[in-house]
Parts: structure tokens; C-alpha cells; sequence
């Protein structure tokens, strides 16, 4: 899930100079962080090639390729990254073993992209651009009628035979987009996914049903 800190914190670097964004690392293939991925990024940056940070946000955020974020991340100095989740006011506690974070914490990354409370506007939609074309299709969007706009993130975490699979995104619901995060544990991803797709399409049917409340923003 700290793949959208890392892509904020690169387009934090690109307001000042947004060359940044044709910066080139190479991926020299020695380690293969996909291989802990249950869930396999359907397109991964390949061994052996030169890659712009546009890429990499690409390949980080829309398949979830762990290879092109240990790039990103690790040409992070630590301050800049911590400097994202102060400076977005999410509650998160770096002290704990696993760096846990609620969903309550982890929600506040959407809310201030979409009030574009920390990146510009140009940036803030240029991340929920990414967000958008993320390729977890069995998770929040499949709970919503096809062709609703979701701008999300999903994250796995395995710890022994525990599967930790959560997903957080903007649906763009007709009557106004709501922010939605579900975080579930299990022994299944499978299964998991199923959970988030069925509370996703609750979700949507609720509000689909009702008059919800606009929050700040415009944000439900």
C-alpha cells in the first residue's frame, strides 16, 4: 500500500521540475520482488532496460509491479517520503513492526488528492489519472456497474499462512464519488477479492438507492 505515498512523493518532485518525470533508472534484474507477489502484475519492467520515472509510476501504480517501486522508493531519500505523510496529515505509525495504518489513516491519501489538498491540481488529477487504469478488475470495480469510473489501489501483505488483501478507491457514483476502503484478512486472496467486490457492489447499490450526504468538496 505504500505505493501511493512513493507516486506522490515523485510528483511532489515533479511540481518544482517536471523533467523529473524523464529521469531514467535501470532495472538490472538481480532481484525479483514480484516473486512474494500472490497477486502477479499482469506487465512488469523487464531486466536489462532503462526506464523514465513516468514508466515506473506506470508499471508501480497500474500493475502493482513491486520491481519498479524498490526503484522509485529506493531513490527516495527517507525525509521526502516522511515528509508525504506529514504533510497529508495521515495517521500512520512507522513504529510498529509492519508500519500499520488504518483505513481511516489510509483513506486520507484519496481526500486530499481529490481536493488536491497536497500535489496541484495538475499532479492531483495526473495521480488519480494513474489511480484509474490500476489492473485489479476482481476487487471495487467489479462491484460497480461497468463503466464507472474507480480510481483505487489495491495491496497484499502474507505473513505465514494469513493473507492480507485491501483495496482503496474513488468510485465516481452518478449522484458523486464516494471514497471506499476495505481491508480483509484470510487465507484466500480469492475469496478475499470476492469480499471486497461484494461490499463494493452494497456500497453501490445503497447509495445508488438513497441521498447521500455531500461531504467537503463534493466528496461523499
Amino acid at each position: 500500500m505504500m505505493k501511493v505515498p512513493v507516486m506522490i512523493a515523485w510528483l511532489k518532485r515533479a511540481e518544482k521540475d517536471p523533467r523529473i518525470l524523464d529521469r531514467q533508472f535501470y532495472y538490472d534484474g538481480k532481484e525479483d520482488l514480484t516473486a512474494m507477489q500472490d497477486i502477479k502484475p499482469r506487465r512488469a519492467i523487464a531486466a536489462g532496460r532503462k526506464y523514465t520515472v513516468e514508466e515506473l509510476l506506470h508499471y508501480m501504480v497500474n500493475y502493482s509491479d513491486n520491481n519498479a517501486t524498490s526503484l522509485l522508493y529506493n531513490a527516495l531519500p527517507p525525509q521526502e517520503l516522511n515528509a508525504v505523510l506529514d504533510g497529508m496529515d495521515v495517521d500512520n505509525d512507522t513504529s510498529a513492526g509492519n508500519n500499520d495504518i488504518t483505513v481511516h489513516g489510509y483513506s486520507g491519501f484519496f481526500r486530499i488528492l481529490f481536493n488536491a489538498g497536497y500535489l496541484n491540481r495538475e499532479m492531483s488529477e495526473k495521480a488519480l489519472q494513474l489511480l484509474t487504469l490500476a489492473d485489479f478488475p476482481q476487487g471495487i470495480a467489479a462491484g460497480v456497474p461497468k463503466g464507472t469510473p474507480v480510481a483505487a489501489k489495491f495491496g497484499e501483505f502474507n505473513q505465514g499462512e494469513e493473507r492480507q488483501l485491501h483495496e482503496f478507491g474513488i468510485v465516481y457514483h452518478p449522484k458523486g464519488p464516494y471514497i471506499l476502503g476495505i481491508m480483509t484478512r484470510g487465507r484466500d486472496a480469492k475469496i478475499q477479492a470476492e469480499v471486497i467486490r461484494d461490499l463494493s457492489a452494497l456500497i453501490f447499490t445503497e447509495i445508488s438507492n438513497g441521498s447521500p450526504v455531500k461531504g467537503p468538496g463534493g466528496m461523499q
